[in-house]
């Protein structure tokens, strides 16, 4: 299971998380990521990106 996360931080200091994913029937890890994103929002954007890179080679077991 291959997908690539995209997290940035934009001027307004609000978390983005975008997610692509080859095949839609992964709904659930897509809520989770968003979870994440949205969970990020009180952190700084680096550990956000770190979360992120932790769920991803999670899903990818």
């Amino acid at each position: 299971m291959i997908f690539y996360v995209l997290a940035f931080e934009n001027s307004t200091g609000i978390f983005i998380a975008l997610t692509f994913w080859p095949d839609i029937a992964l709904y659930t890890e897509r809520i989770v990521i968003y979870i994440v994103g949205l969970c990020c929002i009180i952190g700084s954007s680096v550990l956000g990106t770190i979360a992120l890179i932790i769920v991803r080679k999670i899903n990818k077991i």
